[in-house]
């Protein structure tokens, strides 16, 4: 085993070395803009269909590396905790602003499921053992999950989300049961396409197709006829799922405005991520065509635009960044990158699009537009669920790019020779079983050299390695 090791410790260093003098594998210099995208998946187009606006917001986009991402985790997690409202309550409310004023009904399982993520990018690894993340996010998780089974209010798809992961993270399966108690009564009496109309009648404008989204995932853990009829009701009416163009120039876009086909990249980002995750082979085309708008609707500099709106022929890009946006768009684009093939362009695409979320980051805590501490609870969970899915594609130093460097931090890790935290070691175990290994430097080997690797997402959260 030991000379194994040595062995791939000589080749990721005649790799590195390999990498470095190819054409093209070059570190970008100093003068090259900071912020440059590589868009070969989007452009050229053509003069009469050209998505892609390489325009320059005011804000600039800082490169953040492993141990600032983990300091403003923590921050953001421990604001969520200041946040909660009385113990007995163990809500929050909606505004930062508002804490102490009474509990928001609809946020408890986002809320959950930021923390968990919170305390999934808290780990460290010294020598051969992964500690565990902050005990207080877990524990606050907890109390989340109690609130949701014992609070007097509708559950929102994401409420059942959390109770089914919270179930895996603890072992305990009461929360399970208590998601399949609440699901079973919401559908009673009616059949998946029934309630499919019925969960579309509930939402109307911005987030609908959203919201729509978050209870496929919710019914995946449940019955997936259910989940499957939802999203049948949204790419198979025609007037959800509108596209614009021809050819390699054609896009689709989910809309929340059938009459002006508005689309918000809140909606776009989380139908693109759950077609990806579960209908892959299905909706093939909906996730090219949708992914591709997704892409358009990002600034060179790694910051999404609030939406857009589809014509017959063209796309007409609006200019308004919004935090929560940024947050879907960041984490729809991670696991796109991550789960076909390494395209280079996707995975410098999440790279930027999550400094760009970090830069949205007050000093408080929060995630807001302008970077104001009026900020939002459910956003600021949202951008914790978004930097964690940034940390599986093997981007161990966080440079944007996979390289033999990343793989050889790797090995060091697994055989006990390098410490690694936070985002680094999320991004070292690239298959997302839960510890470091020297196979996972050898995916991090072959994808620095242009080798397929399919990543795990590492959506499951565990409380040991």
């Amino acid at each position: 085993m030991l000379m194994w090791a040595v062995l791939l410790i000589l080749g990721l260093f005649m790799a590195g070395i390999c990498f470095c003098l190819c054409p093209g594998n070059a570190i970008a210099s100093a003068s090259e803009p900071v912020c440059k995208m590589v868009s070969s998946g989007v452009a050229p187009r053509d003069a009469d269909f050209m998505r892609l606006r390489p325009v320059e917001l005011t804000w600039p986009t800082t490169a953040f590396n492993s141990s600032q991402m983990q300091v403003a985790v923590e921050t953001t997690g421990d604001l969520l905790i200041d946040d909660m409202e009385d113990p007995n309550d163990t809500g929050w409310a909606f505004y930062h602003a508002d804490a102490g004023s009474g509990a928001a009904d609809n946020i408890y399982g986002v809320i959950g499921l930021g923390l968990l993520r919170a305390y999934n990018m808290t780990k460290d690894k010294s020598g051969a053992d992964i500690t565990a993340g902050k005990p207080e996010y877990l524990t606050t998780a907890g109390k989340v999950a109690d609130a949701i089974v014992d609070g007097n209010f509708a559950l929102q798809a994401t409420d059942y989300m959390f109770l089914y992961v919270y179930a895996d993270v603890s072992g305990i399966t009461s929360y399970e049961t208590e998601a399949d108690n609440g699901l079973t009564s919401l559908i009673a009496g009616r059949t998946p396409a029934q309630l499919a109309t019925d969960l579309d009648a509930n939402y109307a404008d911005q987030g609908r197709i959203w919201q729509l989204a978050n209870w496929v995932e919710a019914f995946q853990f449940y019955d997936t006829s259910y989940a499957d009829a939802i999203v049948d009701s949204i790419v198979l009416d025609g007037n959800d799922y509108v596209t614009a163009g021809s050819g390699a120039d054609k896009v689709g876009g989910f809309v929340y405005d059938t009459t002006n086909n508005y689309v918000r990249t809140l909606d776009q980002a989380r139908m693109v991520e759950v077609l990806t995750k579960h209908y892959s082979t299905t909706y093939a085309t909906e996730i090219t065509e949708g992914l591709a708008l997704l892409k358009d609707l990002q600034y060179n500099n790694g910051y999404f635009r609030w939406g857009c709106q589809l014509n017959a022929n063209d796309v007409t890009l609006f200019t308004s960044v919004v935090a929560q946006d940024q947050a879907f768009a960041a984490r729809a684009l991670a696991f796109n990158a991550q789960t076909t093939n390494d395209n280079y362009d996707d995975r410098i695409g999440t790279y930027w699009a999550a400094n760009a979320l970090l830069n949205m980051q007050d000093t408080g805590g929060g995630f807001t537009t302008n970077s104001l501490t009026d900020n939002i609870s459910e956003y600021n969970a949202e951008a914790l669920l978004a930097l964690h899915a940034s940390c599986r594609e093997g981007d161990v130093d966080r440079t944007g790019k996979v390289m033999a460097g990343d793989a050889l931090s790797a090995l060091k890790a697994a055989v006990g020779m390098q410490d690694l935290s936070g985002p680094a070691l999320l991004n070292a175990d690239r298959n997302g079983d839960g510890s470091i290994t020297a196979g996972d430097a050898l995916q991090i080997l072959q994808a620095s050299v242009g080798k397929d690797v399919l990543v795990t997402h590492g959506d499951d959260i565990a409380l040991t390695p």
